[in-house]
């Protein structure tokens, strides 16, 4: 149901703190080295939460209360804390992988939600051990979003072997409705992976999107690898630097459990992303960098996510399809964030980060932060706390110079090479596209 009048107010994003489940998280730096780089930071900003000691005592306390304590004396209600916690931290744990065998042998005994949350900790950190058990967990479950992770998880096993049983139970079983937006996002995933290339990305590059500016995150299907993100004003110019070169930082589009897009707390899904406005939050793990406010579908009334304080209809797919050029418009890569929307994903961020990243060391993206859905760019902490570098930073100035504070947000994979995306791979694209 519509309504005439909408007071649009903004989240604090205080990311819950069900454990602190503020894990949009991402992560920091202790070392401040390394870094060619430079920006208008004041290094005096202090922020004690990303100081070496606040990092040391977190990580005791989410190992000792949160995940020992919850998973040695069996405290059911809050496995889903410690299961984030371990998350977070990137850590198999013995006790915690007895919890998941307890509950991938007799699910039923258990709450959908800490069925979710202990996939998605699986799926990140034990990618091949469950087959069998996560195999038998999705015969007859109607929960769509515990589906979808749980094929997602064969899928990625051995796509050959499993895909007939998820086709038939998705076309046949009459598990799910038609139009449940889980399923539908489920199989645009897949189509999308098999698909050879893109469609024109000058043509992207160069599309109106209703005069406004628009801001490009073009990242790789493997998301372990950050992407890199440039600036189109309202007048379709790519923004450039002081010296002349074309603005541009790199960009994590990867989540904690790295799970696709459409899943709640997984990467963060492909398309447009209404730009709402630049805003700093509370959230100790985003830290004091101000960051841009971000609407998927459905998450706001249309007139909001459109910038059109005429528009007054419902929500629709070719409402969401209107905003791109003809050549994009079927492609089913774009449409990840309009189910991901309609499903109810939301509080979306593209912000900076204050978490340490040794926790994600092992990592492609290193030192790089995942988070649980967000944009994240990086920056570099001292063992005091102080602030001495930060992209995140360098966005904020660039689009406070032009008078940026809105427009679209459009986040795109633009090929499934495993390494980071560089302005040199997109140039020929920009300079095709004349912007």
């Amino acid at each position: 149901m519509r309504f005439k009048t909408f007071i649009f107010r903004a989240k604090k994003y205080i990311i819950c703190l069900k454990f602190l489940a503020v894990l949009p998280l991402l992560i920091g730096f202790s070392d401040c080295s390394g870094s060619g780089n430079s920006t208008n930071i004041n290094s005096s900003r202090n922020f004690y939460f990303a100081s070496k000691p606040s990092r040391e005592n977190l990580r005791y306390r989410l190992n000792d209360t949160i995940v020992h304590k919850t998973f040695s004396d069996k405290i059911v209600t809050q496995y889903g804390q410690a299961f984030w916690a371990l998350g977070l931290l990137n850590e198999k744990n013995t006790a915690a992988a007895a919890r998941v065998n307890e509950i991938l042998l007799n699910p039923r005994e258990y709450s959908n939600d800490i069925l979710r949350a202990a996939l998605e900790y699986v799926y990140q950190c034990y990618p091949v051990e469950y087959e069998n058990e996560i195999a038998a967990l999705i015969i007859g479950h109607s929960d769509s979003k515990l589906f979808a992770m749980a094929a997602e998880y064969l899928l990625r096993i051995n796509k050959q072997k499993f895909s007939p049983l998820i086709y038939n139970i998705i076309h046949n079983e009459n598990q799910f409705t038609v139009d449940d937006p889980i399923i539908k996002a489920l199989e645009i995933s897949d189509s999308t992976k098999r698909l050879a290339q893109i469609p024109p990305l000058k043509d992207l590059l160069s599309h109106p999107f209703s005069g406004l500016p628009v801001i490009f995150s073009l990242q790789r299907e493997n998301r372990n690898f950050p992407g890199v993100l440039i600036v189109r004003n309202a007048n379709g110019k790519i923004l450039r630097t002081e010296d002349g070169s074309i603005f541009n930082i790199p960009q994590l589009a990867r989540s904690v459990s790295a799970l696709p897009g459409y899943i709640t707390n997984g990467n963060t899904p492909q398309g447009v992303f209404s730009f709402l406005k630049i805003e700093r939050t509370t959230n100790p793990f985003i830290g004091p960098t101000e960051l841009l406010f971000l609407s998927l579908p459905f998450e706001y009334p249309v007139e909001i996510f459109f910038h059109d304080k005429q528009t007054d209809s419902d929500f629709s797919i070719s409402m969401y399809l209107g905003l791109f050029p003809e050549t994009w418009q079927n492609y089913p890569g774009i449409l990840e964030v309009y189910y991901a929307g309609k499903a109810g994903r939301n509080e979306i961020l593209a912000h900076g980060t204050t978490i340490d990243p040794q926790y994600y060391q092992n990592l492609d993206c290193y030192p790089f932060t995942p988070s649980l859905g967000c944009l994240t760019t990086l920056e570099l902490w001292d063992d005091n706390g102080n602030l001495c570098y930060s992209d995140q930073e360098k966005l904020i100035q660039l689009l406070k110079k032009n008078n940026i504070s809105q427009g679209y947000f459009v986040i795109i994979n633009i090929d499934n090479k495993n390494q980071p995306v560089i302005l040199t791979d997109i140039i020929e694209h920009i300079i095709q596209s004349g912007i």
